[in-house]
């Protein structure tokens, strides 16, 4: 199964040419679910459902906003619900339960980071499923708290994660010795050029995993970057930040 995750880059800078990119670039990737953000609003979510061909789709906007997150799957989605800048939806798939959560953190605001990571920790202890991946824009590095009290290294707030969670592209870049990429890619990425930036690159998107013991971890395929294809038409790629992808084999 092939599972992705998207910041969509909701801005007119490249349109309506980086429209049809972004459509191409999801087309391509092929994933059986594929998690975006900064999606415009929900004519832009169902747009986006029929010219990429998704026989299942949820959307959901942010608070006081018309942008918002959609989850695209060729599973059936059994349920959903939106809380926090997250949304949890569970999925059917090979008889076990997935529960996916799709989250665009705040990205002006460690501690509402904080806040939100830890309402999903609260959260999903009260939802039954086999596996649990969570998977998005995280706003922040892997230096940051949010990462590492995912990862089980740190506390927030006097609190542990419980389950550790693994993150696919580390796992992925230690097994064949190579360097995870940049998500957001000031160096290389047009969005940036000819910008006075003083930002630096990081892997802002993410795929995680949490840790399923007793039970087996899924396997891990392959996990990268995508949507670096920058068009001759728009002078852009689709987005201001690459797609992650895993492939991933449910036991």
């Amino acid at each position: 199964m092939r599972i992705a995750t998207y910041n969509i880059w909701n801005s007119a800078i490249g349109m309506p040419e980086r429209k049809q990119q972004l459509i191409e670039e999801i087309i391509k990737i092929s994933a059986d679910i594929i998690c975006l953000q900064e999606v415009p609003n929900k004519a832009a979510h169902q747009d986006l459902v029929e010219r990429c061909r998704y026989q299942f789709a949820v959307f959901h906007e942010h608070a006081n906003e018309e942008e918002g997150l959609s989850i695209l799957s060729r599973y059936s989605i059994k349920s959903f619900e939106y809380d926090q800048n997250c949304i949890f939806a569970k999925i059917e798939i090979q008889n076990k339960t997935l529960l996916l959560i799709n989250t665009h953190l705040p990205w002006d605001s460690a501690v509402n980071r904080e806040l939100v990571v830890l309402n999903v920790m609260e959260k999903i202890e009260g939802i039954s499923s086999d596996y649990v991946i969570f998977l998005g824009d995280f706003n922040c590095s892997e230096r940051s708290g949010v990462n590492q009290f995912l990862l089980g290294e740190l506390t927030l707030k006097g609190r542990d994660c419980g389950k550790n969670w693994y993150d696919l592209a580390e796992a992925y870049a230690e097994r064949h010795n190579i360097a995870t990429d940049n998500t957001l890619d000031i160096k290389s990425n047009p969005r940036w050029k000819g910008l006075k930036s003083i930002e630096v690159s990081r892997r802002y998107d993410r795929i995680l995993v949490r840790n399923t013991y007793p039970m087996d971890l899924p396997i891990l395929e392959k996990c990268e970057t995508f949507g670096r294809t920058i068009s001759e038409k728009s002078g852009y790629a689709a987005s201001d930040h690459y797609g992650v992808y895993a492939d991933l084999y449910f036991i």
